[in-house]
């Protein structure tokens, strides 16, 4: 066969793919632009272009998990217009595409727990709680037990439970949480860290154990405060919770206290906006100080009767810091 003969047939194949085959670059155009809107927050334009992705995915037969991905995104942009209805519709289309792979991913998992947050506001609870329990079983399954992700779904579950009033379950899920974040090095785990202890001390404050609640809020200012970042928002939302245990538990000058101290952090953000971090200022120094209080000894006891003591950075084995407020 001729050349001109070989190069005409190939035209006439890339013309036909063209109009036959799926347009996969016609969708995924559409969807990063709306990504792009989203993230830039015109999200009208951005439910519009994922609209339009969507319907050019089914139109060209795209596989599900293009589907899936493309509901997903439209269920993020329906969620931050407060289109709750919406976006559980969108979520649990994107659920079925997800499920038709014949190997679980992160991506089930994360939406998975997209639709457990999105039905716990909702007040289904019941369905939220068993959504968040699948995650972690998909995330114990393809993650090590350090991963972020698996921290995360620890911590869902664990907040779903408190929620719920299933307190012994939340403080199972929040101790495996803590335990995951402790195997990671410190101090580069101190932002998940301080969360997990904070979790901790929002429960024992539910169940009014007022004194081991102020054990891990001071072990999780400890850790945002003075080794990371004085003013930042994290620490805000610790204070905040440690203030509701300050006023649970009737101390009204610790709670004038913690509320100064949390005015102070607002007036330092408005100074210095997206707060102060210190991490790379001196970090051995901080990390000593950390490693001198992990080897401290407490000689007195002054737990309540019924409570465990509670150690400063390490969920069992070491004593509490006596810093104060």
């Amino acid at each position: 066969m001729k050349k001109s003969g070989k190069l005409g047939i190939i035209v006439g194949l890339f013309f036909f793919c063209c109009t036959v085959c799926p347009s996969y670059g016609d969708w995924q155009a559409l969807c990063e632009k709306g990504g792009r809107c989203h993230r830039r927050l015109e999200d009208s334009a951005a439910e519009a272009l994922y609209k339009a992705a969507l319907k050019e995915a089914e139109e060209s037969k795209a596989d599900d998990l293009a589907l899936a991905r493309i509901l997903y995104g439209l269920a993020d942009v329906y969620r931050t217009e407060s289109k709750d209805d919406e976006a559980v519709g969108a979520l649990e289309r994107a659920k079925v595409f997800y499920e038709k792979s014949p190997k679980e991913s992160l991506a089930l998992a994360s939406c998975l727990s997209c639709l457990a947050s999105q039905r716990m506001r909702q007040k289904r609870f019941a369905e939220g709680e068993q959504l968040y329990k699948r995650r972690l079983d998909i995330c114990r399954r393809l993650l090590l037990d350090d991963d972020s992700e698996l921290v995360s779904a620890w911590r869902d579950c664990g907040g779903c439970a408190c929620r719920l009033g299933k307190f012994a379950e939340a403080e199972e899920f929040y101790r495996h949480a803590l335990e995951a974040v402790e195997k990671k090095p410190f101090p580069a785990n101190g932002c998940e860290l301080g969360w997990a202890l904070n979790d901790l001390g929002n429960l024992y404050t539910k169940e009014k154990k007022f004194k081991i609640a102020e054990d891990y809020f001071k072990r999780a200012l400890y850790i945002e405060e003075e080794i990371f970042y004085p003013s930042a928002g994290q620490v805000y939302v610790t204070m905040q919770d440690y203030l509701e245990m300050l006023r649970g538990a009737g101390r009204k000058a610790d709670a004038r206290t913690m509320e100064k101290r949390m005015n102070d952090i607002v007036e330092s953000m408005h100074t210095h906006a997206g707060g102060i971090d210190r991490q790379g200022k001196d970090q051995g120094k901080y990390i000593r100080q950390y490693d001198s209080l992990m080897e401290a000894k407490e000689t007195s006891k002054e737990n309540v009767e019924g409570e465990e003591p509670v150690a400063p950075f390490s969920s069992e084995g070491q004593k509490k810091s006596s810093g104060g407020l």
